[in-house]
């Protein structure tokens, strides 16, 4: 019996030794730490950035995205297939490090592109019981975006933290936007219909913003008149 509880025990250490070695890392798919990643082939337009440890967090709409121009805008992100975006958990733990606020929040998704930002009323040493991992999971966030957010309720469990999923199925808009803090430049987007009045409230339009400004004729006197047509800056497509 004893001999049999030993190889019982040997095989519970080596199973549990395996599934360490093969969690799922960034580099098991060609990716690293900080990598920008949105799947192809997909109705989901979301984009996340990677951990070491595994695990992504979501950049809620564009202008949460742009809070972090350091990282290269949509031109970096790396397009993957959506089991490989699905073998990184979503996480919904952030913290301020900029200020270096030790609180860590829970976030709430509401609609297509609002949250909240919940403070998990725990100490470390609770959440680790919870949940080992814990800290695997949390994102540091800037202040700008720490500050975007709207405040909700404490959380007292980890398990109060709703976990993400985009809506299937919701009618898209497309939309051309221009950013507030560039009203000079657009991007073509697609929205859903709950968000369609705040976005016509700031000059929006129905539709994909032009590639082409129209043909207009130049004052200055020449032999033959000369119409120009300029390019716009190429508009960016995304989908939020």
């Amino acid at each position: 019996m004893i001999k049999i509880w030993f190889l019982f025990g040997l095989f519970l250490i080596i199973f549990f030794s395996f599934s360490v070695v093969f969690a799922v890392q960034p580099s098991d798919y060609g990716l690293k730490e900080g990598d920008l990643i949105s799947a192809i082939f997909s109705d989901d337009p979301d984009v996340y950035i990677i951990n070491e440890h595994g695990h992504k967090r979501l950049f809620l709409n564009p202008e949460i995205f742009k809070f972090y121009g350091h990282l290269g805008g949509f031109a970096s992100v790396k397009l993957v297939t959506p089991e490989i975006r699905d073998s990184f958990p979503t996480s919904g733990y952030f913290r301020n490090c900029e200020d270096n606020d030790q609180k860590v929040y829970g976030t709430s998704v509401e609609g297509e592109d609002e949250g909240r930002l919940h403070w998990i009323n725990k100490s470390g040493d609770q959440a680790v019981q919870e949940d080992p991992d814990f800290f695997k999971k949390v994102f540091c966030i800037n202040r700008k975006e720490f500050n975007w957010y709207p405040r909700g309720n404490e959380f007292k469990l980890l398990k109060e933290v709703p976990k993400y999923h985009r809506q299937e199925g919701e009618e898209k808009f497309v939309v051309c936007h221009h950013p507030t803090s560039d009203p000079g430049s657009f991007e073509t987007i697609r929205i859903a219909s709950p968000s369609l009045d705040a976005h016509f409230q700031h000059s929006d339009f129905y539709g994909a913003c032009p590639t082409y400004v129209l043909p207009s004729l130049t004052s200055t006197p020449t032999a033959t008149p000369i119409i120009t047509i300029s390019p716009s800056p190429a508009s960016s497509i995304s989908y939020y």
